[in-house]
């Protein structure tokens, strides 16, 4: 899940976007248990790029961990998880529209779980 609104064009800057992760069972990874993860992206469309900015770990709704920390900058490979939120964000016209957005990260958490 991507967080906040999708641009309606390609943005002429970069621009910071948070991609929210929801898996099935719990992780642990370094003695920190997790069950979502929030990472702050940095999507430069004109050089077809990204960053990771920060990413923060979360059980049952609770934040367990954070980091912030840019990463190096990237060409996403295409089939990625990484190139596929570049394409939504930089090329809208071949984004795939959902019937409703997910108005927050529990929401989208419930339709998953529901699956």
């Amino acid at each position: 899940m991507i967080a906040g609104e999708l641009p309606e064009a390609a943005p002429e800057t970069a621009v910071d976007v948070w991609m929210w992760t929801f898996f099935k069972s719990i992780r642990t990874v370094r003695d920190i248990s997790f069950d979502a993860a929030a990472q702050l992206m940095r999507v430069d469309c004109r050089a077809r790029t990204s960053q990771s900015q920060r990413l923060e770990l979360f059980l049952e709704d609770r934040q367990v961990a954070g980091e912030t920390g840019a990463e190096p900058i990237e060409t996403p490979e295409a089939g990625t998880f990484h190139y596929f939120v570049m394409m939504d964000i930089c090329v809208p016209s071949q984004r795939v529209a959902l019937d409703a957005p997910f108005p927050d990260h529990r929401t989208a958490r419930a339709a998953l779980n529901s699956q």
